[in-house]
């Protein structure tokens, strides 16, 4: 941020806040440890450190924080405004401490949020500050040199060569350099593992880039005559953990794509030399997903529950089959998993299931795992005892999203929005045994409540007048000629 731009807009006290979120949230994007954070926005909570290091602040309200000073600059960096995860096209926001605490952001359109702290900016200035702003774009890249790109360049992973351990011989400043400038040395694309996920064979990758163009996200993909599918995908976070992304999976499965627990059998990897002098001859990836075995077949090598090479080493390397026994959940049996069919359940999908008790199980909507985790869903399996349906959708009545509620008595459930909370309990907004009160407009259970002669609901709080035998509130009594000798009744 340059000094010179709104110095003279800015107190001091703001423009060092604005500096020092500045350096602090370049520290956590490029993985180093940040040091003064207790003096920036003291005090700085947990929350707020960690969408720091997970967000970076949104380009538009950066770029206009430079350029104007919002009504309330403290404000704004305390809401730490960033691209939604659900919808690119708007910026989400926290809106307090206890939002911050409960991971609940608000998310609203991007021209609502500048108009809300630049309301002394005109419209078309906003209008510019928004329209200079573009929202991640998805690619496939299908080019040896874009997929080994997308590993290097993008989500951390053991397949980059900042991973230490591939026989690659470059690295991603060089294959940086090379897609900048062609000019420059190419890198010996045949010593990295990725490729031998050749385009002639239907691979690509799905990338998500912010408006840099940095690849935020990123997937192996596979489409040929039968397939049309991923395994997993990998999001930037800083350290060396790269979780799954909702945002490209979503867009994957637009396309037309869906998510498997592994490659199919039959899909086919070239068969390429290991570069260097080791005891393996060919060199192959680690395979995400189950099976990880591949059967060798001359020119390529192909997935098959049966092969002789398992790919699960990170050097380029492989290791001779191996059988892999597992006890199915249901039933306690023990079964091959690389050579049976089964099923993969639970939230983080680590319980096997064997054919033969796979019916008992049904598929459901969980909550994420990690920080957040009730903000995003997930589709697994669980047994059918602990399903919990709204109408035809079943969710896990043991990791329920933010969006489903388990109802007063339990055992029925309701989305949030068709619910209301009163007293930690949860009842539907039509449940005969509540109502919204007229004097607190807030919901509350009938037993504690009274009902005037229009059919009106009252806390017991508010004064209740018997005339003529029916009940008025005060107000209504009195404009009707009410008198003070009439008996009254409070919160009768």
């Amino acid at each position: 941020m340059q000094n010179t731009e709104y110095e003279n807009t800015y107190s001091h006290e703001e423009f060092e806040a604005l500096e020092r979120v500045e350096a602090l949230q370049n520290s956590y994007h490029h993985g180093i440890s940040a040091e003064g954070e207790e003096v920036l926005l003291p005090p700085v909570r947990r929350w707020h450190k960690i969408l720091m290091a997970t967000y970076h602040l949104h380009t538009a309200v950066h770029r206009a924080l430079g350029s104007v000073k919002p009504a309330d600059p403290l404000m704004v960096l305390r809401e730490w405004p960033h691209t939604s995860e659900t919808d690119p096209t708007r910026v989400a926001y926290t809106r307090d401490d206890k939002g911050g605490e409960t991971n609940r952001q608000t998310i609203t359109s991007l021209g609502k949020y500048m108009a809300r702290h630049w309301p002394h900016v005109p419209d078309h200035v906003r209008r510019d500050w928004v329209g200079a702003v573009s929202p991640d774009t998805f690619e496939l890249w299908d080019t040896r040199e874009d997929i080994i790109a997308s590993a290097e360049l993008g989500p951390t992973s053991c397949m980059a060569s900042s991973y230490d351990s591939i026989p690659f011989t470059g690295d991603r400043h060089t294959v940086a350099a090379w897609r900048a400038d062609k000019c420059c040395d190419e890198p010996e694309w045949d010593t990295h593992p990725y490729a031998v996920y050749a385009p002639k064979f239907g691979w690509s990758a799905a990338v998500r880039l912010d408006s840099y163009k940095k690849i935020q996200a990123r997937a192996l993909v596979l489409e040929n005559n039968k397939h049309k599918c991923f395994v997993r995908s990998y999001r930037s976070m800083p350290g060396e953990v790269s979780p799954s992304d909702e945002q490209l999976e979503a867009w994957l499965k637009v396309q037309g794509y869906i998510k498997l627990g592994g490659w199919p059998a039959g899909a086919k990897l070239d068969a390429l030399d290991h570069p260097n002098d080791s005891a393996y001859n060919h060199m192959l990836p680690y395979l995400d997903g189950r099976p990880q075995k591949v059967a060798y077949c001359g020119s390529h090598f192909k997935v098959d529950h049966n092969g002789d090479f398992e790919c699960d080493h990170t050097d380029g390397g492989y290791d001779e089959k191996s059988r892999n026994m597992v006890q199915c959940e249901g039933c306690g049996e023990e079964f091959d998993a690389d050579e049976d069919s089964y099923l993969r359940a639970g939230p983080d999908e680590d319980e096997y299931i064997c054919d033969s008790c796979s019916s008992d199980y049904v598929q459901v909507t969980g909550a994420s795992a990690g920080y957040r985790a009730r903000s995003y869903t997930r589709e697994y399996y669980v047994h059918a005892d602990r399903v919990a349906y709204i109408g035809e959708s079943a969710f896990d009545s043991e990791n329920l999203p933010n969006t489903v509620v388990e109802l007063r008595g339990g055992g029925s459930y309701a989305y949030r929005e068709d619910a209301v909370e009163i007293d930690d309990d949860w009842y539907l907004r039509d449940d005969g045994r509540i109502c919204l009160a007229n004097d607190t407009d807030e919901w509350a259970l009938r037993s504690d409540c009274w009902q005037d002669r229009h059919g009106a609901w009252f806390s017991d709080a508010q004064e209740r007048v018997m005339w003529c035998g029916s009940a008025y509130s005060r107000d209504d009594a009195e404009s009707l000629g009410y008198c003070e000798e009439v008996q009254t009744e409070q919160g009768v």
